[in-house]
């Protein structure tokens, strides 16, 4: 399972592409500043690290774009497999922190439908 923590919505957050038990998945969290502190937080959580990068949000093209690399690693992840592998859990969870934006934040009620947004790769999203 994908490890997903993005609330309080921030327009950037560092993720790691990693091996768990012989399944890749997606390690994203806000309180993680650096690639090394998602490692140090999750690293009970994986055997090994393909590669890190960013996801950002773009909320005016409703667009979710992984893309760079980690410095710290020394490792840029495959951003096609990452989005293939968090897509859907990433939506899940992206209904859930808009549910809360709308809640809190009056001048963003109703602006933020999940289902309106694509997961792009930084190729992809200067194309469009």
């Amino acid at each position: 399972m994908n490890v997903l923590n993005l609330y309080p919505f921030v327009r950037m957050i560092k993720y790691l592409l990693v091996e768990q038990d012989d399944q890749i998945i997606v390690i994203a969290d806000y309180n993680c500043a650096y690639h090394t502190d998602l490692v140090k937080k999750y690293a009970s959580s994986f055997s090994r690290i393909l590669g890190g990068g960013q996801i950002s949000f773009d909320l005016e093209r409703k667009l979710v774009i992984f893309w760079g690399t980690s410095d710290s690693l020394d490792k840029e992840a495959n951003h096609k497999l990452a989005i293939t592998k968090c897509s859907e859990d990433l939506k899940n969870h992206l209904k859930d922190v808009f549910s809360k934006i709308d809640s809190e934040l009056p001048a963003w009620k109703g602006r933020l439908d999940y289902k309106e947004f694509k997961f792009v790769d930084e190729e992809a999203a200067n194309l469009l």
